[in-house]
């Protein structure tokens, strides 16, 4: 993947970009030292830690800085266009008060996430796309990650997803008739939340096997996308369960307390990464939470219940903080496990031509009870 000569005005890699860094941190803070601690996927980019200094208490503190750089690129190429349009959707959920910033004083109570300082993008249209956003580090306080979670940091995680999911209820824009192009909706997030949806995923669907084990995904794939893309389509009562999603809410991208850490009434956990942000049937998240994060032994019936109730009875809790009454009595469990099947199936479908992972088998298993389900077993 090459790389633009000419990026955003607050890369670290530039000659005079720590002055530029300089003039965007908080006042009276002065810049040490730069590290980068991580590359983007395929080579889009970096992420650097900015460690900086207090004038005045010589306290120091740390930021974090991603930087995205890509050229042009071929127009037909889906999935350079998919990860450009991811970029510009990371850096509008940052940028729009109306997204992260909005999360700051939620009337649901804490949903902890990096907090935006400074966004900048190009209009990546005719020399490249580039970004650049530099936000708070979240490792001071949530310096614990984990690649298989445990009952304790499920259950923190599914809170913090409830929370999300009930402060962005009901918020997604209606949409007219010119609206129906392009991938993205007018407020500038995806006008479907998550990295596989089929609309940006055509490849991959052209690349399930046809065999007798992956023949049902291949044929109802098409009509469970639509199923749940048009949730706001079919009346108001249907609008008001689409919230927005966070879109890739595996294990990797959520940081933790560390173990004993004192209770303050937040969920526990901080997610990032957000370029996957558009908006869906909140199951769609937790189908892939589930699918990807949690250790094995709990999708046992007994424990899946319990994750599930988690996650519903504090979605409702919050929805109630809203004075949303009537959606917090109709998000019944029995309606989020009906939901959960359709998303599951989804994710089973991209699997199917991507390559399985993760809690697979479970995945695999509980689509296709959801297709039998439906009559859609054949």
């Amino acid at each position: 993947m090459s790389k633009r000569k000419a990026g955003s005005d607050i890369s670290t890699r530039k000659p005079g970009q720590v002055s530029k860094l300089q003039s965007i941190l908080p006042p009276y803070t002065k810049v040490l030292s730069t590290a980068v601690v991580a590359s983007l996927w395929a080579g889009y980019g970096t992420i650097s830690r900015i460690t900086a200094q207090e004038t005045s208490s010589k306290r120091k503190v740390s930021y974090i800085l991603k930087t995205v750089e890509a050229d042009r690129g071929d127009p037909k190429d889906e999935g350079h266009n998919r990860k450009v349009t991811s970029y510009k959707v990371e850096g509008t959920f940052y940028e729009k008060e109306q997204f992260a910033k909005s999360l700051k004083n939620s009337l649901v109570g804490e949903v902890p996430i990096p907090e935006p300082l400074a966004v900048r993008m190009s209009s990546g249209d005719r020399d490249g796309f580039s970004l650049g956003i530099l936000m708070s580090d979240l490792h001071p306080v949530y310096s614990r990650s984990s690649s298989s979670l445990d009952f304790a940091d499920a259950c923190s995680a599914l809170t913090w997803l409830a929370r999300f999911h009930a402060h962005f209820w009901g918020s997604e824009p209606s949409r007219s008739p010119t609206d129906a192009k392009g991938t993205l909706s007018p407020s500038g997030i995806w006008k479907e939340g998550s990295y596989w949806h089929l609309g940006t995923r055509t490849a991959e669907f052209e690349s399930i096997p046809r065999s007798k084990r992956w023949d049902p995904f291949r044929r109802h794939g098409g009509t469970i996308a639509t199923m749940l893309a048009s949730r706001m389509q079919e009346d108001e009562v249907g609008m008001r369960y689409r919230t927005v999603l966070h879109g890739d809410p595996k294990a990797e991208n959520i940081l933790f307390k560390a173990k004993g850490a004192a209770e303050d009434g937040g969920p526990g956990c901080a997610f990032y990464d957000f370029q996957y942000a558009g908006y869906g049937v909140s199951a769609v998240d937790v189908a892939y939470f589930l699918a990807t994060s949690v250790h094995p032994r709990l999708l046992s019936e007994t424990s899946e219940y319990e994750l599930l109730t988690v996650y519903n009875t504090e979605v409702r809790r919050c929805l109630r903080l809203r004075g949303l009454h009537v959606d917090a009595e109709d998000f019944t469990l029995s309606r989020l496990q009906i939901e959960l099947g359709w998303a599951i199936v989804d994710w089973v479908r991209f699997m199917a031509g991507w390559g399985t992972w993760g809690n697979s088998d479970w995945a695999e298993k509980k689509a296709r009870l959801a297709l039998s389900r439906m009559g859609m077993n054949d």
